[in-house]
């Protein structure tokens, strides 16, 4: 150590440091934490509801290492399926197709964003995206507002 830390310019303890980082990394360089079994079966888990820290502590692994492989970005290659989304659509969004629908309607009448949010009980940008179809696309446009409606 002390050959080294003459050689480098620094001190036996900072070379000590980083031999061992480069000790640790030889040695778990090439061996997966994970076993293809336990991604499918953390997979499936994820699938029934199973909080990421929850698998986390199950597994061992860092929160990185963990959705990497649940969402398919390491261990692409298992053939279990991917989880899907754990709640419905209905119960995470404010708007629903008919909410969206009247605000394109009341939009084509006049109304301002910001009087349909407060209508609708969200924010203007939220409107705003869901009426001119960056979210709620596949909501069909109403039909022209006709004078008297």
């Amino acid at each position: 150590m002390a050959d080294l830390s003459r050689r480098f310019g620094c001190s036996p303890q900072y070379v000590s440091q980083v031999m061992g980082k480069a000790l640790f990394w030889s040695l778990r360089k090439g061996k997966p934490k994970l076993t293809e079994r336990q991604v499918r079966e953390m997979r499936r888990l994820r699938g029934k509801g199973w909080s990421y820290p929850r698998l986390e502590e199950r597994y061992g692994v860092s929160s990185t290492a963990l959705r990497n492989a649940i969402k398919g970005h390491s261990f692409s290659y298992v053939d279990e399926p991917l989880p899907g989304p754990v709640r419905t659509r209905t119960a995470m969004f404010k708007l629903t197709e008919a909410k969206v629908r009247e605000a394109r309607r009341l939009r084509l009448k006049g109304w301002v964003y910001s009087r349909i949010g407060e209508r609708f009980g969200v924010s203007r940008v939220c409107v705003y995206l869901a009426i001119t179809g960056k979210t709620w696309a596949h909501v069909e446009n109403p039909g022209p507002v006709v004078d008297g409606e």
